[in-house]
C-alpha cells in the first residue's frame, strides 16, 4: 500500500488514504495491511466475467480484516456492492444503526466524481469512526484508473470556497 494523502476536511476525524492496485480483488485482500482496526475501501474494477463467489469471498476476507466502507466503482460495480453487503449480512445477520458497514456504489459517476465521494463524503457508523483512519482505494487490473487516481487525489481532497 502507498500512502497518498492526508484527509484535509475537517468534518471528519483524519484520514490517510492510500493507493492498492492489484491485478485481481482476491490479490487486493493479501495486500491491505491496514494499520488501524478499521478501514474504507474504495475498489474500481470491471467486475463484469468475474464471478460472484469470488467477489463475495474476497469481501468476506475484507469485512474480517476490518472492512467498514465499501465504496465501488467501475462496469457493473452494482453487483460488486450487492454481494457485499451479501457477505456482510452473513458475517453480521443482526447488524444495527451503531455498527452497520456503509456501502454504495457510482455507477453514473465518472471516476473523479467517485474518489470525490469517497473521499469527501465516505461515511461510517459512529462506532468505527475513531479508529477507521486508513482509507485504500484499490484499482484492478488497470493502469489507467491507477494514473487518474493519482493525479487527481490532491485536487478532490483539497478545501474549496464552494464547501
Amino acid at each position: 500500500m502507498e500512502w497518498l494523502a492526508t484527509s484535509v476536511d475537517d468534518d471528519f476525524p483524519e484520514r490517510d488514504f492510500y493507493l492498492c492496485p492489484s491485478n485481481s480483488l482476491d490479490e487486493v485482500v493479501d495486500k491491505i495491511t491496514p494499520r488501524t482496526p478499521y478501514f474504507g475501501f474504495f475498489v474500481l474494477m470491471d467486475a463484469r466475467g468475474v464471478a460472484d463467489d469470488s467477489i463475495k469471498e474476497s469481501a468476506k476476507k475484507l469485512l474480517a480484516k476490518g472492512l467498514v466502507c465499501l465504496c465501488a466503482w467501475g462496469p457493473d460495480c452494482e453487483r460488486v456492492h450487492d454481494l457485499f453487503d451479501a457477505a456482510d449480512d452473513e458475517i453480521h445477520p443482526c447488524s444495527t444503526y451503531e455498527d452497520f458497514v456503509m456501502t454504495t456504489w457510482q455507477s453514473r459517476d465518472t471516476l473523479e466524481e467517485a474518489l470525490w465521494y469517497f473521499v469527501r463524503c465516505g461515511m461510517i457508523s459512529d462506532k468505527y469512526e475513531m479508529k477507521c483512519k486508513d482509507w485504500i482505494i484499490a484499482p484492478i487490473e488497470n493502469p489507467e484508473w491507477e494514473q487518474e487516481v493519482r493525479s487527481k487525489i490532491s485536487k478532490v481532497n483539497a478545501i474549496s470556497e464552494d464547501d
